[in-house]
């Protein structure tokens, strides 16, 4: 009952609203004063509440005396409800789009929060029209799937550099990022990071913490832009190249330049040195 409540809240409903109609639905018809019994509102509030519903097509009333009043069914309250939003948001489009000055391509939009970090992602990958380029961890590949399907069937190129260490279903191509382990990963990056790049235009470039702490940048600075595409493009490169060589031969490389050596021993930490065999000794 309290989620229900909560739901139609979202919704715009009021919580006394939210009782009552909720009330309805179970027990009708009924009289005002009843009402009032069975959800604890004052009779004269619930009143009121009462004329709010039928003022917004949520509840009929037998028009006779004793006054009593019948839900609206469910579905057809809702599909009013959904009809009406879409109207008005149509109309506010309109109205805005008379307003709106064009933004920046140059612009770099913060983003605070988990939720809003995969709202801008998914919004990000439905513009997508040719191609989009993903650096992420399997939790946000699932959740983005949906969008990802939609995109293939728009005949959009799919390429995903997955840190996990499953295999998933995937949609376009996907790289697992499996030379390193993931938790040493996430230990240098502080968290779990986040790449989107759609048609060359567009990128998204974040850190997924818990709830409160996540956050993100979107931006279509095509330097950034630029940046984030290569900086996949390269991790898919290095997985090709360990598939193909090896990882030894890798790591030789890097640790046989004394500079690039220093460089990743200053991003991993003491763990991440033992795991990968890297001795201060090596030059």
């Amino acid at each position: 009952m309290q989620k229900c409540i909560e739901h139609l809240q979202s919704l715009g409903f009021s919580r006394n609203e939210a009782k009552v109609y909720l009330s309805l639905l179970r027990f009708y018809p009924v009289t005002g004063y009843q009402l009032s019994k069975q959800t604890g509102i004052r009779r004269s509030v619930v009143y009121d509440v009462l004329h709010r519903l039928i003022e917004q097509g949520a509840v009929y009333t037998n028009g006779e005396e004793p006054l009593k009043y019948v839900p609206v069914p469910y579905e057809k309250f809702l599909k009013t409800m959904e009809v009406n939003f879409l109207r008005s948001v149509g109309s506010v489009k309109k109205r805005l789009e008379q307003l709106y000055s064009a933004v920046s391509l140059e612009y770099i939009y913060h983003i605070k929060g988990g939720n809003n970090v995969f709202n801008e992602s998914y919004h990000l990958i439905e513009q997508a029209e040719r191609e989009i380029l993903l650096e992420l961890w399997l939790a946000q590949y699932e959740t983005l799937k949906p969008a990802l399907c939609n995109a293939e069937k728009r005949g959009v190129k799919i390429f995903t550099m997955l840190f996990s260490s499953a295999k998933t279903e995937e949609v376009g191509q996907v790289f697992y990022h499996d030379y390193m382990p993931l938790e040493i990963v996430e230990t240098r990056l502080k968290g779990r990071h986040t790449i989107i790049v759609r048609d060359n235009k567009e990128a998204l470039i974040g850190n997924i913490l818990q709830e409160d702490t996540s956050w993100a940048v979107t931006t279509a600075d095509q330097a950034l832009v630029m940046v984030a595409r290569e900086y996949i493009i390269h991790d898919i490169m290095i997985d090709l190249l360990i598939e193909k060589f090896g990882r030894e031969k890798l790591e030789q490389i890097w640790l046989s330049n004394p500079d690039i050596h220093s460089i990743v021993l200053d991003r991993l930490s003491t763990a991440a040195g033992s795991i990968f065999n890297i001795g201060q000794e090596e030059s």
